[in-house]
């Protein structure tokens, strides 16, 4: 069994767990046995003659430049790319009067490679498109959240969110762009309560041509080019539906209780069930289903002397 040697290198250095680590001296379990496996990985491609590790330093050190652009300095990025700042110094700068290297090692490269401008890598202060940030309020406007109500979730005062809702500039902070995506992705598929703003919200937000979230896709709502998926017009608020089939007291339009009576048929359930979940009596189901009421079936009966199945699919006596 081997003899576990002390731990040279601090506990948050990223060569801990690496060949690297091993290679500087410390000789804990987490490096040994990853130098072990990169000795064994080594061996074999030297055998079969596959053997290269460096690649040219040229196509890293523009990408390492390429992100200064966006204010992400070559620390930020060793950081990122979880490597010794040693490494990219030497990519940029050379070391101890030495021009900068000429080959990095593979690893090294893919690592810093993989570090790319998105919002959770740039820094709070710097500026995109604001494209995505006011197309994610404009969403929510339309689904019935009020303006005021954003403003007081985010990080920025209410009237500069209403001015950028209404009169959008081109570019936002990324601090403010982030707190409205992860503002979406908590209210997207949650419909406010039913209250006159809320409605009045909405309104407002149809007579600007403002489309709901669900007109988005989350691979298109970042893009300037791209077009929401809004087809014919459509009135029904599919997330209002979803929420007062399950039980909660939502106003719906008529036509919204038609797709949810629809809905309600759709997953087998019963006139009654239906009535039940939605809060309305058994003959509006009936009547919004295009089925005849209780009253109808009666007369119905009553004219033939007979008594008739009812033509409802779904009927509670059935599908039950």
């Amino acid at each position: 069994m081997r003899r576990r040697g002390p731990d040279v290198l601090a506990p948050d250095d990223p060569r801990h767990g690496e060949p690297a680590g091993y290679k500087a001296g410390c000789t804990c379990d987490a490096c040994y046995k990853a130098n072990k496996a990169y000795e064994v990985q080594r061996s074999r491609l030297l055998a079969c003659g596959q053997w290269r590790p460096w690649v040219d330093a040229d196509e890293v050190r523009a990408h390492i430049r390429g992100l200064a652009q966006h204010n992400i300095g070559w620390k930020q990025v060793a950081h990122l790319a979880g490597l010794n700042e040693s490494s990219l110094r030497q990519i940029l700068h050379g070391r101890k009067g030495k021009p900068p290297v000429r080959r990095c090692h593979r690893k090294t490269a893919e690592a810093i490679l993989s570090v790319r401008p998105t919002l959770d890598n740039l820094p709070d202060s710097s500026t995109v498109n604001s494209t995505g940030t006011v197309r994610r309020l404009r969403a929510l406007v339309a689904l019935g959240w009020p303006m005021h109500h954003l403003g007081n979730m985010l990080p920025s005062r209410s009237d500069h969110i209403h001015r950028l809702i209404r009169y959008p500039t081109p570019t936002v902070t990324v601090g403010l762009a982030r707190a409205v995506r992860d503002l979406y992705e908590q209210l997207s598929m949650t419909v406010p309560p039913d209250t006159w703003m809320r409605r009045r919200t909405r309104a407002f937000a149809a007579q600007q041509g403002w489309v709901p979230p669900l007109a988005w896709d989350d691979a298109d709502i970042d893009d300037p080019q791209a077009t929401p998926q809004v087809g014919e017009p459509v009135d029904v608020d599919e997330v209002a539906v979803e929420q007062r089939l399950s039980g909660r007291r939502i106003h719906l339009t008529d036509r919204e209780l038609t797709a949810a009576v629809a809905l309600g048929f759709a997953r087998g359930m019963s006139r009654t069930a239906i009535a039940e979940a939605l809060h309305i009596s058994h003959d509006r189901v009936c009547e919004l289903a295009g089925l005849p009421t209780r009253a109808e079936r009666r007369r119905r009966r009553s004219r033939t002397g007979t008594t008739c199945p009812s033509p409802d699919p779904a009927r509670s006596d059935v599908a039950a």
